[in-house]
């Protein structure tokens, strides 16, 4: 029996740019390529989906918190961030948004602990826009 593979709705409009040279800009496979394909065949568990909103939701915040930072972000940054908000809204139409904003909120919690309660404070203040995030 074949399989059937097809492309991922969640990635419209998240392909690479091509210039008129022919050179290609924001090729990210696992949106666009082989990795961002559905598989048919395969429909994962609760927990499953529950790593899965962990994978994302960390993936958002640490790059919020990377250019919050760094003052640098690029095209994969960009299109990686889109197809994470897209995939964690479908879950939570599907599952609730209470269940991604509790995982949400404990992956906030992670990422506090690791970088440290000041600089989150900081990273927080600037990500609300309520102001001065220099430090107190």
């Amino acid at each position: 029996m074949k399989r059937e593979i097809k492309n991922n709705t969640d990635s419209e409009g998240l392909g690479p740019r091509v210039g008129p040279d022919g050179m290609q800009v924001g090729f990210v496979d696992e949106i666009v390529g082989e990795g961002g394909k559905l598989h048919s065949e395969f429909a994962p568990t609760r927990y499953e989906i529950e790593v899965l909103v962990r994978h994302w939701a960390w993936f958002l915040i640490e790059n919020d918190f990377f250019y919050w930072k760094h003052r640098s972000t690029g095209s994969t940054d960009y299109r990686m961030a889109a197809f994470a908000d897209r995939r964690l809204n479908r879950i939570g139409q599907l599952l609730g948004e209470e269940f991604v904003e509790t995982i949400w909120r404990e992956t906030e919690s992670s990422l506090e602990q690791s970088v440290g309660k000041k600089e989150w404070k900081r990273f927080c203040k600037w990500r609300s826009g309520s102001g001065d995030e220099s430090e107190e």
